[in-house]
């Protein structure tokens, strides 16, 4: 396998761009690029995830409070609004808490134009160092007359994020969690979150260690065309079912067994151009599930057939009526025209969920 090298970098638009010239490289060195606050966007609502009923039902659809929209925060509100519009239940409340929350808004707006259909945005200019009477009455309003089922204090100044966090503690009267940024769980953080973490009825403190969570290997190791392996992976597994070759998580295949899926991300690129479509950062998020015609559909499904047969042969695989991995026979491995029906089906499903599996690694796919 070829050598991966992940890359840093600071802006997080400039990582976001640059990701398209990740899949169909080819040479034997990976660059990927990676942005360390979208990383820890992810981490964070992998572990406070947006989920209605876990809210409880008093609380009704999820209300995200996010202080401090710097790099963090703005990755905050794209990646929730993103993933709260998979699940197609309308626009997410978001309530953004900065001294200039309205520009900073309209800054993100510019950039991911589905903002203005995918969130319902209500702007504080509450300046946590020094307050104005009008901002925190504002501020005090929306607790109370619409509860946030999730608060984040993004500051990247950890003293500011810890007062924050402080300050909504005090006026919280229902159950929430307030997730404070923190460099690391070491330190004054840790024994700051002994002293005030649980002791309340409502607001619970929960440290979010910024470094900790965003710069794991996993994380880093995460690129275009790791995150789309991932999902190719999960989709080969989710429709195979547990009959499926590999049927096991990504975290316990080997290397050299990941590399299938990599080798199918690579792909994706040449095969998309062959129809005439290129990948384009993305910006929309209400995606057609019906972009590809029967006939693109059916040309991208027997070129993944051919890439696949051919990474077989490689490997040593040839045809037999029976499956036998110790022999090495693959009653698949023959022309898409002789494949059984319910082969072809299942790589045309595959074909078309694309787009889908695209948009999670942040792309879109154009004419």
């Amino acid at each position: 396998p070829p050598l991966r090298c992940a890359v840093r970098l600071l802006d997080g638009e400039l990582a976001h761009l640059l990701r398209a010239t990740e899949l169909g490289a080819t040479g034997a060195v990976r660059l990927e690029f990676f942005n360390v606050h979208e990383r820890a966007a992810h981490a964070l609502l992998a572990t406070h995830p947006l989920i209605a009923d876990a809210a409880g039902p008093e609380s009704g659809e999820p209300h995200l409070m996010v202080l401090g929209m710097g790099q963090l925060g703005r990755d905050l509100v794209v990646t929730a609004a993103q993933q709260w519009a998979e699940r197609g239940r309308g626009p997410l409340q978001i309530t953004l808490v900065d001294r200039q929350s309205q520009g900073r808004l309209h800054a993100l707006r510019m950039r991911h134009p589905a903002l203005r259909t995918t969130i319902t945005p209500r702007c504080i200019p509450l300046d946590i160092g020094a307050p104005s009477e009008a901002a925190v009455d504002e501020f005090e309003r929306v607790l109370a007359d619409s509860p946030p089922t999730l608060v984040v204090a993004a500051f990247e100044d950890e003293a500011l994020a810890w007062t924050s966090g402080l300050f909504v503690r005090r006026r919280v009267t229902r159950p929430v969690d307030i997730v404070v940024r923190t460099d690391s769980d070491g330190g004054f953080g840790r024994h700051l979150q002994s002293a005030v973490g649980g002791r309340r009825e409502f607001g619970r403190i929960v440290t979010f260690a910024f470094l900790d969570r965003a710069c794991t290997p996993d994380l880093i190791d995460g690129g275009v065309r790791e995150q789309l392996a991932r999902a190719l992976h999960a989709d080969h597994v989710g429709r195979a079912g547990a009959g499926a070759a590999l049927h096991r998580d990504w975290a316990e295949l080997t290397d050299a067994e990941r590399e299938s899926s990599r080798a199918a991300a690579d792909a994706v690129v040449d095969r998309l151009d062959a129809i005439g479509v290129r990948l384009v950062p993305l910006a929309e998020w209400d995606l057609d599930a019906e972009f590809f015609t029967a006939a693109e559909v059916e040309q991208l499904a027997a070129a993944e057939h051919a890439r696949w047969m051919d990474e077989r042969a490689a490997a040593g695989w040839s045809y037999g009526d029976v499956r036998d991995d110790l022999a090495r026979r693959n009653p698949l491995l023959r022309p898409w025209d002789e494949l059984p029906d319910d082969a072809k089906q299942y790589n045309r499903d595959a074909a078309r969920a694309l787009p889908a599996l695209l948009a999670r690694a942040g792309f879109d796919v154009a004419r």
